[in-house]
């Protein structure tokens, strides 16, 4: 099979750094180094229009880890959008996350919307969308079809490599259906400790390794996700948190004419 080379046509029209699994805490695990550098390198040479946290943002849900975490982001100069890993809500970080972080609201920039679906549950590693997260899911991707649609969300609706089924999202199929049936345009991730990407149907489903904890599943090191939107493709580069190299996660052509493109 002959390579293809896959160059944009259209005009650049975004920049998303997306991240996750910094487990901001005082133990060793935490690489407090390697998430300062790597907030810089965003600030000063990507300079993203927007930063997506698909966390766990803190190791543990107390409030001395909230504090240091809130410090931490509250450096990058972007926008940012930020949900809930299930690390996020142990202990009183159900409450912390929403004194420290916000309740996670749709946030549009021009023709994107990016929709935040909560998956995580108190006290365990398991996700789950639920009947009602479903019925929202589908009201939302319908409510603003006349725009770029981006969900972010913590668990994964596809495996990701070198993770056991273990801590997954529990309804997956059902939600995998909803994403491919409103066709989607993109989805981030951020739960198994490895950068993966991968288009299901017509809908790039993209998983963010972790950028600061040194319990990953990653050989290519702690890392974060750039992802450029052109007019006709959408390409997402793994960036090595430490000295900046990248990997190519995906290249995806967006074949069908949509509103948003007009």
């Amino acid at each position: 099979m002959k390579p293809k080379i896959f160059i944009p046509k259209g005009k650049h029209l975004l920049r998303i750094i997306q991240m996750s699994e910094s487990n901001v805490s005082d133990r060793i695990y935490f690489r407090k180094r390697v998430l300062e550098n790597a907030i810089k390198a965003i600030n000063e040479k990507y300079r993203p229009d927007l930063v997506v946290h698909c966390s766990d943002i803190v190791d543990v849900g107390i409030e001395r880890y909230y504090e240091m975490a809130a410090d931490y982001y509250a450096k990058l100069k972007a926008e940012k959008i930020i949900v809930p890993g299930h690390n996020d809500i142990t202990y009183l970080g159900y409450d912390l996350f929403k004194e420290y972080f916000g309740e996670p609201e749709v946030k549009e920039i021009g023709d994107f919307v990016f929709i935040p679906i909560l998956t995580a549950q108190y006290e365990t590693p398991i996700g789950v969308v639920g009947r009602i997260g479903q019925k929202i899911l589908r009201s939302m991707l319908e409510e603003y079809k006349e725009k770029f649609t981006a969900v972010v969300m913590h668990h994964n609706p596809v495996p990701i490599p070198r993770s056991r089924e273990l801590g997954f999202l529990e309804d997956a199929g059902n939600v995998l259906k909803i994403l491919t049936e409103e066709r989607t345009e993109l989805v981030m991730t951020g739960h198994g400790g490895n950068a993966f990407g991968v288009r299901i149907e017509r809908t790039p489903v993209i998983n963010a390794g972790s950028i600061s904890w040194e319990l990953h599943r990653n050989p290519f090191g702690n890392s974060f996700n750039l992802i450029d939107i052109y007019e006709d493709i959408i390409v997402a580069f793994e960036i090595q948190a430490t000295w900046g190299s990248r990997k190519l996660l995906g290249i995806w052509k967006i074949k069908t004419e949509v509103p948003w493109k007009n």
